[in-house]
């Protein structure tokens, strides 16, 4: 695990400078549709990718899907630093995209294939903790990185860190699961709560207004002169860190799905803090109880996930993550249309809907735990 948890913390390192992406194109001239729309196309790539996931199998073993996705996540990151046209970079994030959906969702599976079954929720919320530390602390050094070196050397810089994960995924050993003999199909559960139709739909949800939020957190910063604009991603990945430690139990002994609707409406009530915020202090607090939110929320859906579709925990981990990550896509696209007619407060009023949604949808069983 040491190794993946290493390997991890690099990678998200690298991929944490990206979340200042939308200020460096609004350096460049581009409207806040532009800047959705060019968030957004990772998208696509992810789009395609879990389709490849769901049409091939998942034959692949997750330590060689994690390769693949950091190459193709280097491919992009070399393309950025090399020029700053909008088409470009958009081609770029494409391969952004492809690259973080495929390591992601195997680096998730390879944490289900090697952890108890009776702590999988635990473990999958260590994995996060490494995810949120380099989320926390990658923005702010990559702002401040910026400032002096411009963001096509910091584009460079996460190229070098990219290539230094794949080091350290090299070293792990391959896995193999027993694959379900029950037939594959994204209509069969295994579970009494939630489908895996279900399932997805809540990541597009979750996903969704994450998705918004990252994205137009730093412009509204930015507009509110409020300085670093990488406050949202500190604040946030502190409280999810130390959440994820104080109640790393919570989830597997309340119930998976009971956990995330309470996260739902938590995550719900910060954003709309955060639309009204206009201040370091007010901006900084709802940031932080929205990672409160989402710092139990995803690891216990994602522990849910790996038995929630037949044919074994890649492909049941592929609906979760995937679906989380084309949410997010989602979430910056649609968010771009409405920061370009509204102020972008109104992003956070409307991104409150998708929240309060998802927590109505959750069916919790009447019987036992899920």
């Amino acid at each position: 695990m040491l190794l993946l948890y290493t390997a991890n913390l690099i990678f998200i390192f690298a991929y944490g400078a990206y979340f200042l992406l939308p200020v460096h194109l609004r350096e460049l001239g581009a409207t806040n549709a532009q800047i959705g729309a060019i968030t957004a196309a990772t998208g696509i790539t992810n789009t395609i990718a879990l389709v490849w996931l769901l049409i091939s199998g998942f034959k692949s073993e997750p330590r060689r899907l994690m390769l693949l996705g950091i190459a193709a996540f280097g491919v992009g990151c070399a393309g950025m630093a090399l020029s700053e046209n909008l088409w470009v970079i958009s081609a770029m994030r494409m391969f952004h995209g492809a690259g973080f959906c495929l390591y992601f969702i195997a680096a998730n599976t390879w944490v289900s294939h090697n952890a108890p079954e009776e702590v999988l929720a635990k473990h999958l919320g260590y994995l996060g903790v490494v995810t949120l530390l380099a989320q926390s602390v990658s923005p702010p050094l990559a702002e401040a990185f910026a400032r002096g070196f411009g963001f096509p050397a910091l584009f460079a810089a996460t190229l070098a860190f990219i290539l230094l994960s794949g080091i350290f995924i090299r070293l792990l050993p391959e896995t193999t699961e027993a694959v379900n003999p029950k037939p594959a199909s994204l209509m069969d559960s295994k579970n009494q709560g939630i489908g895996p139709l279900l399932l997805g739909a809540l990541a597009l949800l979750g996903g969704g207004l994450f998705g918004a939020v990252i994205t137009f957190s730093p412009l509204h910063l930015m507009d509110c002169h409020i300085v670093p604009v990488s406050l949202f991603f500190i604040a946030y990945a502190v409280a999810a860190v130390a959440v994820r430690l104080v109640f790393r139990d919570f989830a597997d002994s309340l119930g998976h799905l009971v956990t995330a609707r309470i996260c739902f409406l938590v995550l719900a009530a910060s954003v709309l803090m955060m639309s009204w915020s206009k201040s370091a202090l007010t901006f900084g607090t709802a940031s932080a109880i929205f990672g409160m939110g989402h710092g139990l929320m995803y690891p216990s859906l994602a522990a849910y996930s790996v038995n929630a579709v037949a044919g074994g925990r890649l492909r049941g981990m592929a609906v979760w993550a995937g679906g989380f990550a084309i949410g997010v896509s989602l979430g910056a696209w649609i968010g771009g249309l409405v920061a370009e007619y509204f102020p972008i407060p109104m992003v956070f009023r409307v991104g409150a809907a998708l929240p309060l949604l998802a927590a109505l949808v959750i069916r919790v069983p009447t019987r036992g735990k899920s």
